[in-house]
């Protein structure tokens, strides 16, 4: 996560790293274990917020230098930006609703549910 780069030995992790095509559950599972394992689990919902609120302005900002929106010519970014940024994103989304214990893919599914059943104008 993108607030833990400043560490210069971070501690490896006991847990491994889900696999390629892991579930919604099993990555909120990995980020929670992974989270108390290096001693990142102290923040509050405010704090995790915050910190979540900050990455989606890294978001914006590498969308905004991809498709070179108000961007000087010098500054861009690729896909990968992007890519690093949402999965920055999505980490502080499951660290937050594993605080609030939220099982997102439930939450997700829900949802889906209910937006099914609306009227969309």
């Amino acid at each position: 996560m993108e607030n833990h780069k400043h560490l210069s030995n971070p501690l490896p992790l006991k847990t491994p790293i889900p696999p390629p095509k892991s579930s919604l559950a099993q990555w909120q599972q990995f980020v929670q274990t992974a989270c108390a394992e290096l001693g990142w689990n102290k923040n509050s919902h405010l704090e995790i917020f915050l910190l979540l609120s900050e990455e989606v302005g890294e978001l914006a900002q590498a969308v905004r230098y991809h498709t070179a929106l108000h961007t000087p010519a010098h500054k861009q970014a690729d896909k990968a930006a992007i890519a690093a940024e949402l999965a920055d994103v999505l980490n502080y989304i499951a660290d937050l609703a594993n605080y609030f214990d939220i099982d997102l893919d439930e939450a997700l599914r829900q949802k889906w549910h209910e937006n099914a059943q609306r009227s969309w104008e």
